[in-house]
């Protein structure tokens, strides 16, 4: 006889092929119950974002019944079944926010769900489940302002805080903090504030877009950035989020004087000896979205080169192809520039050099477009007529972009408590019993003969600067390795990773802002006895000694898809959503901006008082006016005298005194507005277009996750060691979630920006260890005027080394 388990599998199967509904609360009861029983549960939640069956059937059930009872026997389980680490790991959280939407869109369920907490309806499990629900929500992104208010609710009726349960109470503690972190406060009394520069200046360093605004760029104004003194002068709770945002408005500056000058040189504005590649006469083509290797690149607007690309238009196709062989950096993949209207900054873009045909008679451009403020520009820009210039710009954003994009997302601070403290006040670490004997012996030992303790073959003997040194940093949370050249710095932090690895169960990560010093580092982390298979390396560059760290190298072979019916359903919707870019894009490269379109512009718009000037007064029944030529005055008569610089002509005794100033503008006034209109209404028109795009580019993104973290996810979880660069670091902070590491060596800190270590570490991250010398190599700064007023970091000393 089948037991109740397996009736539950064959329901949910049911439900799955749609063969049956969810129409009432008993079955809403049957479904959690059988999604809750699924043994795998990444598997589990997978089938059910593969079916849209599924999918809609657990929408439903969060509807069917709002009562205490279903909620706290049925949602509350499977809120539970949900917190399992493999789903929150796993693509960045995409399996969450396709859950969490069928949970709160529309919020019928939600508002029940604030009401009965606020109401305290909810048992512990129920009232645990909507506390991590309330953690996640607010984590997110982009997070709606109804979901932020609610959490500021809660939080100040300190619901949370007063909990029984101690998980529920450390819920609400992370809750206050992220609220905190979602605004920057400056005192009133400071004249000198963010906002208000430009069009790209806001108070929250979350709003600002990474790269800058046309008027931005123009902009004459000293920009807001603080001291570190200042930092401290910010009420303790606020510090974090306000030493972030100055991290991230600092580093942007610093991006900003390399752009700025880059952009200079490559107008001639400013001498250099560097020339730039400068592509005219692009003409938009639409928007499309190439293939590679049966996947979806991201989208791209095609420009048609109607003057040809210099260096190659005046070859033969044999020899176009040819030098581009010969010269791989020549206009190579993501080529970085700024696109011109004439000699006005429209946005910026890079080259999809896989959807390009640069060899082609008339060659054609794909270039992304960064911000989907600039693609309305350029989608503007484009339909009136417009020929853009491609101007290459050398600045590498690349180096920037994934740093100041982790600064934005952070939204909790680890060690910041010990970081961002006026005095140096290292915690002692709480040491597990074998950690513990470990450091007692070599203490005991003072620095003779650690090879017998630490099994290395190499015989270690250590001064008293260099056993201190040891000692410290296997037992706080913070701590630093200086000295000047050949004093054995990096030799220390492989002795601390080995003991580390062998005598306690934390992940490490390794990070160095070159490739150079992270292959050098793991090579020392070789010879002191660290073994291949507990290390992982990310990033493409490695040594032949690193090579087999690499994690490409270590996931060879192991594609690990287990959901087929996942892909081919979101490959599905992925190539819908391309069909109707492609559809709307050739619509929007054919329309044209009609008389009625400009009239219910105006109609709705804040210049309303032009549409009651362009419309035609009635005439008596029967009567019509008779305007220039003995032509009839239509509906547009009044519209076309004065876009063509006329006065009102026929009706000129009938023009309300109140729209005479209208009819008195200069015809270049005239020329202005309408080019104003026109964009705007290209704007409304391009709408549309840019959330096609933006969906396009999400769900390739999320295809694009899903495969690396099927392929990657198993090396990753199983390394004790995963070692990368800083901006390998932000790059792949997914990676990094998974991986989980509890200790953060940091070789040549001295070169590394605060902001790079900052956004390495995760809410993993217990123990910090800095390896390097600030008198030897100094991070690189490019805004001159950042050197001088950041200067070294006032406030602490520096810790016990």
């Amino acid at each position: 006889m089948a037991t109740r388990s397996d009736k539950l599998s064959r329901h949910l199967v049911l439900l799955e092929k749609g063969k049956r509904q969810v129409t009432k609360p008993g079955d809403a009861k049957l479904l959690l119950g059988a999604l809750c029983g699924q043994d795998n549960h990444l598997r589990c939640i997978e089938r059910v974002i593969a079916s849209p069956a599924l999918s809609d059937s657990l929408q439903n059930s969060f509807r069917l019944d709002l009562s205490p009872d279903f909620i706290n026997s049925s949602v509350a389980p499977f809120l539970s079944y949900i917190q399992h680490p493999s789903i929150e790991d796993f693509g960045s959280g995409q399996f969450l926010r396709q859950i969490f939407s069928s949970i709160i869109e529309p919020p019928t369920f939600w508002n029940a769900f604030v009401q009965l907490h606020s109401q305290k309806k909810l048992n512990d499990q129920a009232d645990r489940g909507f506390a991590w629900l309330l953690l996640r929500l607010i984590s997110t992104q982009g997070c709606s302002s109804e979901i932020i208010s609610t959490a500021h609710q809660i939080s100040q009726s300190r619901t949370f805080l007063v909990s029984p349960s101690l998980e529920v109470r450390t819920i609400g503690y992370r809750i206050d903090a992220i609220l905190k972190t979602l605004a920057t406060r400056v005192d009133g009394k400071d004249d000198f504030r963010p906002g208000g520069r430009h069009d790209n200046a806001f108070e929250c360093f979350r709003d600002i877009s990474i790269l800058p605004t046309p008027d931005e760029i123009a902009s004459t104004k000293r920009p807001f950035y603080r001291r570190m003194d200042d930092i401290y002068q910010v009420p303790v709770d606020e510090r974090s989020v306000a030493h972030y945002d100055n991290q991230f408005r600092l580093l942007r500056e610093d991006m900003l004087a390399e752009l700025k000058s880059d952009i200079q040189l490559a107008r001639g504005q400013r001498k250099g000896r560097r020339s730039a590649l400068t592509i005219h006469g692009l003409q938009f083509m639409g928007i499309g979205c190439g293939e590679e290797e049966n996947r979806r690149r991201a989208c791209s607007v095609q420009f048609e080169c109607t003057k040809g690309i210099p260096r190659l238009s005046h070859l033969p196709k044999a020899e176009r192809k040819q030098l581009l062989s010969d010269t791989p950096n020549f206009l190579k993949h993501q080529t970085f520039g700024c696109l011109l209207d004439k000699i006005e900054i429209v946005g910026f873009a890079s080259l999809d050099r896989g959807s390009s045909d640069l060899t082609d008679d008339v060659p054609t451009l794909a270039l992304s477009v960064s911000g989907d403020a600039a693609l309305h520009r350029v989608l503007a820009c484009a339909k009136m007529g417009f020929q853009f210039t491609f101007l290459v710009v050398n600045t590498p954003i690349f180096a920037y972009e994934p740093i100041l994009q982790r600064l934005q997302s952070v939204m909790e601070y680890p060690l910041s408590n010990i970081l961002l403290a006026p005095a140096p006040s290292p915690e002692r670490l709480t040491l597990d019993e074998n950690l513990e004997t470990i450091v007692e012996q070599i203490r005991d030992s003072e620095g003779q003969s650690l090879h017998r303790i630490v099994d290395t073959t190499k015989k270690i003997s250590l001064d008293k600067s260099q056993l201190q040194s040891l000692l410290d940093c296997l037992q706080q949370s913070i701590s630093t390795i200086q000295g000047p050249p050949g004093t054995g710095k990096s030799f220390l932090g492989a002795l601390i990773a080995k003991i580390l690895h062998d005598q306690t169960s934390k992940t490490l990560m390794i990070i160095c802002y070159t490739n150079h010093a992270l292959d050098q580092f793991l090579e020392d982390l070789l010879d002191i006895g660290i073994p291949t298979t507990s290390m992982v390396r990310l990033g493409s560059k490695s040594t032949p000694r690193t090579k087999e760290l690499g994690l490409f190298e270590q996931s060879r072979g192991t594609l690990g898809v287990d959901s087929w019916s996942f892909v081919s359903q979101k490959r599905e919707e992925l190539e819908e959503a391309v069909k109707e870019l492609q559809s709307y894009s050739a619509e929007y490269s054919r329309d044209s901006i009609s008389k009625d379109d400009m009239l219910e512009y105006l109609e709705f718009s804040e210049d309303s008082t032009f549409f009651d000037a362009f419309t035609v007064p009635e005439e008596p029944t029967g009567m019509q006016r008779i305007g220039r030529r003995g032509k009839s005055a239509g509906k547009y008569y009044l519209w076309d005298a004065w876009r063509h610089g006329r006065d009102p002509g026929t009706f000129r005794d009938l023009i309300s005194p109140q729209h005479a100033y209208i009819w008195t503008m200069a015809f270049s006034r005239r020329r202005e507005l309408m080019e104003t209109w026109q964009r705007n209404i290209l704007f409304e028109k391009s709408t549309k277009l840019v959330e096609l795009v933006r969906r396009c580019n999400v769900l390739s993104k999320n295809l694009d996750e899903y495969f690396y973290y099927k392929r990657h996810c198993a090396v990753l979880e199983n390394k004790r060691i995963v070692a990368c660069t800083t901006n390998a670091a932000a790059r792949y902070a997914p990676a990094l979630r998974v991986a989980k590491p509890d200790v953060v060596i940091v070789e040549e800190a001295g070169e590394i920006l605060e902001s790079h270590i900052l956004t390495a570490m995760t809410m993993d991250t217990q123990q910090l260890v800095l390896i390097g010398d600030h008198k030897q190599l100094r991070p690189k700064i490019n805004n001159y005027n950042l050197s001088v007023e950041k200067g070294d970091r006032p406030g602490p000393q520096p810790l016990p080394l």
